[in-house]
């Protein structure tokens, strides 16, 4: 019974376009052709068309007209690829890196993207000693309230930074929130120099956290990493800060950033 919903959930039309495309990407350059993929798969000939015409047209397969037409994966399906590799990457890498600097620190660690106002964490690792925090995967704060959204501020130059500021949305969640364009500008001036950011209970009373930007191989912001825990359990801000930054230097290094 259950193997008969699962298979009914299947949806028939959408199979026969994976099943074609993983065919398809079984061949090497030369593709293959029409009937072949008919007869190997057992797919109407007309099916078979009309789907690789779509594919075609979305440039998910690309079409080799030498006499007769051969089929093989187009640029889309590279551009998708990439992102999921890209993706997988960056967590695969940072995992031990954050799991290790989580263990040495006993703060939890995060990863997280930014997005117009906003960072959105996409990992999490929660130390020995779990904070009391929302922050979860999939969950957003902002970003002039966290060391994470700071991180990604630091990687802009002060033109570009100037323009971000002046249309971001400000949130303040504590007393101790910089909520103005003014003292956020000066304020990334000064943490530039330091390498990693602080968000001292500017999101969370009791709560410090820790970030630093990681750059990918062209040297632009992929993510921002972080460290938090709670105030009183932080014995050195500094150390605290260069640990951070040490590890989204790692992480960067990883992902083909020449760290300086």
């Amino acid at each position: 019974i259950t193997l008969r919903k699962a298979v009914s959930k299947m949806h028939s039309p959408t199979l026969r376009v994976v099943r074609i495309v993983d065919y398809i990407s079984s061949f090497n350059d030369k593709g293959v052709i029409l009937s072949d993929i008919v007869r190997e798969l057992d797919i109407p000939k007309t099916t078979v068309f009309n789907i690789l015409s779509t594919l075609v047209e979305e440039g998910v397969i690309e079409e080799l007209d030498e006499g007769i037409k051969r089929y093989r994966l187009g640029f889309q399906s590279f551009v998708i690829a990439k992102r999921y590799v890209e993706k997988m990457t960056l967590i695969d890498i940072a995992k031990p890196i954050l799991q290790d600097l989580s263990d040495l620190t006993n703060l939890t660690s995060f990863i997280a993207k930014q997005d117009k106002s906003r960072i959105f964490y996409i990992y999490k690792f929660e130390s020995a000693k779990p904070i009391r925090t929302l922050a979860n995967i999939g969950s957003s704060n902002y970003i002039n309230s966290t060391a994470l959204g700071k991180a990604y501020l630091m990687t802009l130059d002060d033109k570009a930074l100037k323009e971000k500021l002046s249309n971001m949305e400000f949130n303040k969640a504590t007393d101790k929130t910089i909520i103005d364009v003014k003292n956020m500008f000066e304020h990334i001036q000064t943490i530039r120099k330091k390498g990693y950011t602080i968000d001292e209970e500017e999101s969370y009373e009791g709560l410090i956290c820790f970030g630093a930007p990681i750059l990918n191989q062209n040297g632009e912001y992929e993510a921002s990493i972080s460290i938090s825990g709670e105030v009183k359990d932080v014995e050195s801000k500094d150390l605290y800060g260069k640990l951070v930054k040490q590890a989204a230097e790692r992480i960067s290094s990883q992902l083909g950033y020449a760290v300086r």
